[in-house]
């Protein structure tokens, strides 16, 4: 499971934030959402599924604005991601605009093609203080619907910058094979020092599943050397990790 919510979590998080970054200060802004009920096994993986679904369709139309390496091609993520990249490839056609007026910058997005599998569009605003994410991923091809439970992704996103520190909130709707329809969330929080170095992240996203809300949170904590990992759903701690810096034959300090 662990790797799951590696891949999963903090990928889908930091892929939906291309104009600024997530975080915050000490107000609510970007903090997710309070989760008092467990989840049992099952539902912790079904929950996991539809963000790892998420994810795998992000990747495989980002590869065709943004090409990336090879992938670990012994793992099931990365041939299905290869096998959805390759659909697109050569029929998928990137459009990217990026404009800088005052303080404010522009960026837009398209993916789209007479025999393209799908279509996405993704915008966005920036200033110094607050950046506006809007963001549309349909499926348009039967077979290539079928070769991902989430088809499709509706999202907006906002990011209030304080200083060094930055918070974020978005929302969106996912389409899903298996459950139609489902409401999600994102959020950051990411915290600085007044030499920019990051001290503090919080990050997270959440689904409203059939049997209730489901939130998957990371908090990294940096301090004289050492950055502390705690990864946890529904309030629950699944992973607790520490490493240490210029050390890399260091261990996770445990592994729950």
């Amino acid at each position: 499971m662990k790797q799951i919510l590696f891949i999963s979590l903090i990928a889908f998080v930091l892929a939906c934030s291309k104009g600024g970054s997530g975080g915050g200060g000490a107000d609510s802004w970007g903090r997710g959402k309070s989760t008092p009920n467990a989840l049992t096994e099952e539902q912790k993986q079904e929950f996991l599924d539809v963000v790892d679904s998420m994810n795998l369709a992000r990747r495989a139309h980002e590869r065709i604005s943004y090409p990336s390496g090879d992938c670990d091609t012994t793992q099931d993520w990365c041939k299905k991601e290869l096998e959805m990249y390759n659909r697109l490839k050569g029929k998928c056609t990137p459009d990217i605009k990026n404009q800088k007026e005052g303080d404010k910058t522009t960026y837009h997005e398209t993916i789209s093609g007479n025999d393209c599998a799908v279509s996405f569009t993704y915008h966005s605003e920036s200033t110094d203080a607050k950046t506006l994410e809007n963001e549309e991923y349909k499926v348009l091809n039967p077979d290539y619907q079928s070769l991902n439970d989430v088809y499709g992704r509706q999202y907006q996103q906002e990011t209030r910058m304080n200083q060094s520190n930055s918070a974020s909130q978005g929302q969106g709707t996912l389409f899903s094979n298996k459950y139609k329809q489902l409401e999600f969330y994102t959020f950051s929080q990411v915290e600085s020092d007044v030499n920019g170095n990051t001290t503090k992240v919080t990050s997270g996203v959440g689904v409203n599943m059939p049997f209730g809300l489901a939130q998957a949170t990371m908090r990294m904590v940096g301090a004289e050397g050492k950055t502390t990992v705690q990864w946890e759903i529904n309030g629950e701690v699944i992973s607790n990790e520490e490493t240490v810096e210029n050390n890399p034959t260091n261990t996770p300090a445990s592994h729950q």
